[in-house]
């Protein structure tokens, strides 16, 4: 079976877009098939899947699947490709909503896509759990998210230590590592959880850094976060009830990969 898609990068992070409104991939497991498409040098290469379905209400709901095969709620920079995807295609103008699995977002096309998220929820300040060495800041923005003010020398260990400590079980959570770079300028690495491991940028790393160091008087809105992969601005009031992500997206290409569920 020959599947059609659309390869999107949003600030470095990139996603095979997948049309599933007319229920093309109604006999597939979908897990399987993220996995197996997002590996790299042996088959398409992402970030993760996004699957544009079909809602009553809105043009689409957007369904979203680590390079694992793990379902999360949200992906920010995924949401703005989708996003950008749609417009691109007649789906929708350049000012629309959207429903993702976490709830309703607004978009807007410009020279860059931005796109709204809610409140964030569950914020916890300098949590101190003892074996590590900075005080762990956590945040809800649609996913978890711990932020640690460091220069994330040993990203990888310490990410995957923090990402899978028994504070934030059973979801586990996303990993901020923070840089103050200047006047509201925030220089970020992640360690992301379904890809387990660093991401060039993330969406809802930036939005929850950005928002942690407001709370902590370390900057102010609008707040410029810098990726490997780029940059992203977060806009958000100051009683924190409506936050923007912002940032370059780019379709690379687009084709269709053959499905079989025997490749190993």
């Amino acid at each position: 079976m020959k599947i059609p898609f659309t390869k999107c990068s949003g600030c470095g992070n990139d996603f095979i877009i997948v049309d599933n409104r007319e229920g093309l991939l109604s006999k597939i497991d979908i897990p399987y098939f993220a996995k197996l498409v997002c590996r790299r040098r042996d088959s398409i290469g992402a970030d993760g899947v996004l699957i544009m379905e079909k809602d009553r209400e809105f043009p689409f709901l957007m369904r979203y699947f680590n390079k694992d095969g793990s379902r999360a709620e949200f992906c920010g920079n995924g949401a703005r490709c989708i996003a950008f995807y749609s417009y691109k295609n007649n789906i929708t103008p350049n000012s629309f909503s959207f429903r993702s699995e976490a709830g309703i977002h607004r978009a807007l096309i410009k020279d860059k896509v931005s796109i709204s998220l809610p409140s964030p929820q569950e914020i916890r300040l300098n949590l101190e759990p003892k074996e590590f060495a900075y005080p762990i800041h956590y945040i809800k923005v649609l996913v978890p998210h711990s932020v640690v003010f460091s220069k994330g020398e040993d990203i990888l260990d310490l990410g995957k230590r923090i990402r899978f400590h028994p504070k934030f079980q059973p979801e586990g959570t996303n990993v901020d590592f923070v840089e103050l770079a200047g006047p509201s300028i925030l220089k970020i690495r992640t360690y992301e959880r379904g890809v387990e491991g660093e991401t060039p940028s993330c969406g809802t790393g930036a939005v929850a850094s950005s928002i942690i160091a407001f709370l902590l008087k370390r900057a102010t809105p609008p707040v410029r976060c810098k990726f490997k992969g780029g940059e992203l601005i977060v806009r958000f009031s100051q009683d924190l009830g409506e936050v923007w992500l912002e940032g370059d997206t780019e379709l690379t290409f687009k084709g269709e990969v053959e499905y079989k569920e025997d490749i190993p």
